[in-house]
């Protein structure tokens, strides 16, 4: 998805969401692996404000468009302190709802993740997705819970350089800085060549 299909209004955004003419960049990620469904945690916690926020919107649409585009169930679930969702990726009043949130409050990695596991217990092929600066923890509790069911987590870090909240947990993991915001294409697929060849 261009940045600049993000400034459109409200309205105008639906109506191209519905007609399917959004502008998009063009490129095919490998076939013959099967395409389960994913799972994405946005991070909007207060530490996201500005440019982090809006670059952790543009990855949240871009992967659930192409993941519509393909035929994939995308949900989204966004997190601070607490968690919001589930928002379907494929319907446009959810997404809309979803990007009208603003960044606000602490950080817990740990309540979406448990609520993201229900889904992942219905569907073993299912990735998780999180979008984050990477100012948080996770309690020991939920590092077990996702190594014992072999989860693939994979970790988008939004202007951080420290790695280290997801480390060890994460199945891999994608940095991409604010002032790349009209480049979120290379990460989104970065992270969706893994999923799709079962990396």
């Amino acid at each position: 998805l261009l940045p600049s299909e993000m400034m459109l209004p409200e309205e105008v955004f639906i109506q191209k969401f519905l007609e399917k003419s959004l502008l998009q960049y063009s490129v095919k990620p490998p076939e013959g692996k099967k395409k389960g469904p994913f799972i994405m945690l946005i991070d909007r916690s207060g530490s996201m404000w500005g440019q982090r926020w809006e670059t952790a919107q543009a990855i949240g649409i871009a992967i659930g468009m192409l993941a519509v585009r393909e035929g994939r169930k995308a949900t989204a679930y966004l997190f601070d302190h607490n968690y919001y969702g589930p928002f379907s990726l494929d319907k446009p009043n959810d997404l809309m709802d979803m990007i009208a949130y603003e960044p606000g409050g602490g950080t817990n990695y740990d309540g979406v993740v448990a609520e993201a596991m229900k889904l992942v217990a219905l569907d073993a092929t299912t990735d998780i997705i999180m979008v984050t600066d990477g100012e948080c923890c996770m309690n020991e509790t939920t590092k077990t819970m996702l190594r014992a069911d072999n989860v693939r987590l994979h970790a988008v870090y939004v202007d951080q350089a420290s790695t280290d909240s997801l480390k060890g947990i994460a199945h891999r993991m994608v940095q991409i800085e604010t002032q790349a915001f009209g480049d979120v294409v290379a990460p989104v697929y970065k992270i969706l060549d893994g999923i799709i060849e079962g990396q």
